[in-house]
């Protein structure tokens, strides 16, 4: 197959999307398909290099330093159209997601939109100045969005029940909605490299201390202020605090203690060392859709210290492999729990995350995004209507389009009303409509 993966951002950035798209992409090349991503540049060119299509885009530096780029644009239409793309499978909602709606609906190419984040949980982004009256139409703007999305695409994939859930009440009822948790690459975390987790150790100064480690945006959805109270008060212990995002720098001046280390944004690459450094990963964050860093982290055989019991309810196994809380008070209690623990019965905790990161192995998650494809190239279309015009030409209704065709193309076709066709014969439809 030819997949085209569309997505706002992608690699360097290390967010739980641009990860997802990185690893989908080599998953799908592993298994010998053509696999394209599109998305922004950091500059106003169009790049095409390994197999990514860079489009035109303005650098957002106060907003994690990603980038933004509209839906038109005429070259990489004709760059994309030249791709021949079996599958457009869209990842985010921004300018590059619009633009793959317009080139699927345009060349009649299947759709799959995976509906990654949990919307609801970033209007604070719209009503940044709390205002009350404004709560209810910025999540009834959410749903718009949502619906916008969902609904043309052939099938909706959603990492978690939860998600699942939230469509539901949106009303959403495509006829393919999948509930499909993303997979990870666990031999990339199930093998850091030791020699470099000796030195961050040596940086950090860790050797022989009890260490904990938030890897995330810094952000207000994130609930990260919990965690900082907790360690503020715990000079036992260490919080390694990974990532960037706008409440960094507030919070680096407003904690500013010794065993309270933030470290800055990591490349994807050096992830799984960062994870190695620790004894368990926390996290207050109730705004996941799937939480890709707690897989990763249970890769590396962490244990969880964790809030959202409904997306992680698959995951965390209560005194198994870690332990949920609501507050700081009740996280001070249970990394108290935890350490009281023999060695032997941490070291069993260690291996029931490794056991059941095995659950989200990425060949298993590949297969079934294959199966999903598969299915909506065999994907049949009706022909609703059929018009003779004045001038020899032929008005034909394929779901809710219109095309007019040549009346030789549709003899040759021999098309007639209820007639089922496939995509070969909806792209020749589009290719020559008048």
């Amino acid at each position: 197959m030819r997949i085209g993966l569309f997505s706002d951002t992608y690699l360097p950035h290390a967010n739980g999307v641009a990860v997802c798209v990185d690893t989908l992409k080599k998953g799908l090349e592993n298994l010998g398909h053509d696999v394209y991503v599109i998305t922004c540049n950091n500059n106003l060119k169009l790049v095409m290099e390994d197999n990514v299509l860079k489009l035109p885009s303005f650098l957002l530096k106060d907003f994690y330093n990603y980038s933004f780029t509209g839906p038109f644009h005429l070259k990489a239409i004709n760059e994309i159209r030249k791709l021949k793309l079996d599958i457009i499978h869209i990842h985010t909602e921004f300018g590059v997601a619009i633009l793959g709606r317009i080139i699927a609906k345009a060349l009649g190419i299947p759709l799959v939109y995976t509906y990654h984040t949990m919307l609801e949980d970033y209007t604070h982004y719209i009503n940044f100045m709390n205002i009350d009256l404004l709560d209810k139409p910025s999540v009834k703007l959410v749903e718009i969005i949502s619906k916008m999305y969902c609904y043309p695409s052939n099938t909706v994939i959603v990492p978690s029940k939860k998600t699942y859930d939230v469509l539901m009440k949106y009303s959403i009822k495509n006829n393919d909605v999948r509930v499909l948790p993303s997979g990870i690459d666990l031999e990339r975390f199930n093998n850091p490299n030791k020699e470099n987790i000796e030195k961050l150790k040596k940086e950090y100064n860790l050797e022989d201390k009890k260490v904990m480690i938030y890897l995330g945006r810094v952000a207000k959805e994130k609930n990260i202020e919990i965690l900082l109270e907790t360690f503020k008060r715990r000079k036992d212990l260490i919080l390694l605090v990974v990532g960037e995002g706008p409440e960094l720098k507030y919070f680096k001046e407003k904690y500013n203690y010794e065993n309270i280390m933030f470290c800055g944004k990591k490349e994807y690459t050096e992830v799984a060392d960062y994870y190695s450094l620790a004894d368990g990963f926390i996290s207050a964050s109730n705004s996941e859709t799937q939480g890709l860093t707690f897989i990763e982290a249970m890769s590396t055989g962490k244990v969880l210290f964790c809030s959202d019991r409904v997306v992680l309810n698959d995951l965390l196994y209560e005194n198994e492999n870690g332990y949920f809380f609501d507050t700081s008070d009740e996280l001070n209690d249970r990394i108290d729990e935890y350490y009281a623990l023999s060695k032997e019965e941490r070291l069993s905790m260690s291996n029931k995350s490794l056991e059941v990161s095995k659950r989200y192995d990425l060949k298993l998650f590949i297969e079934k995004i294959v199966e999903i494809y598969t299915k909506n190239l065999g994907k049949v279309y009706r022909v609703k209507k059929v018009k003779y015009t004045k001038n020899d030409t032929i008005k034909i209704q394929i779901r809710r389009r219109v095309y007019r065709i040549s009346k030789e193309l549709f003899e040759e076709l021999n098309l007639k009303v209820n007639d089922k066709i496939d995509k070969n014969v909806l792209s020749t439809i589009i290719e020559n409509k008048i």
